[in-house]
């Protein structure tokens, strides 16, 4: 802590001898700039603080962090996929992940991460045909996705299972 409290009295040490020096208009564009930062400065160091805590299993705190990162941040699509992801893999609310996968296609459609999750949410949640949509969405832009691949390829397995099954009926 103590090199970052020396960082922060460097900054103000700076924007003060800006200010004795005469130099006003530099001083005041420093200090607008550290406040114009602030919310995004606050949003790193919760979502990073929330991966933290999310590879040592502290899994009580990390929802908040991530909350917090995303409502600092709302835009920065990082902190809304692991706020997202966590939500559906460790919370286990699909609805509530599903929500903040779809703020990130809003900014960035052809996500393919984003667009295998939902894929995911949708196996999750019964509905295997709009998880085919989207597994083959990410394929459109990565033909080479493994995990798009091996989810189309289940289905092609079980519809021949499911054919073969009519046959001999």
């Amino acid at each position: 802590m103590a090199n970052t409290n020396s960082i922060i009295e460097q900054f103000f040490s700076e924007t003060e001898n800006l200010a004795a020096n005469g130099n006003l208009l530099e001083a005041e564009k420093q200090l607008q700039a550290f406040i114009d930062n602030q919310d995004l400065i606050s949003a790193r160091v919760h979502n990073d603080l929330g991966v933290i805590s999310h590879q040592l299993e502290r899994f009580e705190h990390v929802g908040r962090l991530y909350r917090e990162a995303v409502r600092l941040a709302p835009e920065n699509i990082t902190f809304r996929k692991n706020l997202a992801d966590f939500i559906f893999v460790i919370e286990k609310l699909p609805q509530e992940a599903m929500f903040h996968y779809n703020e990130i296609l809003k900014r960035n459609p052809r996500d393919p991460e984003t667009l295998l999750m939902i894929g995911n949410i949708c196996l999750a949640l019964g509905v295997p045909e709009e998880a085919r949509v989207f597994f083959s969405l990410v394929l459109e832009i990565e033909p080479w996705n493994i995990e798009a691949n091996s989810a189309l390829e289940m289905f092609a397995e079980s519809k021949e299972d499911s054919s073969a099954k009519t046959d001999h009926d």
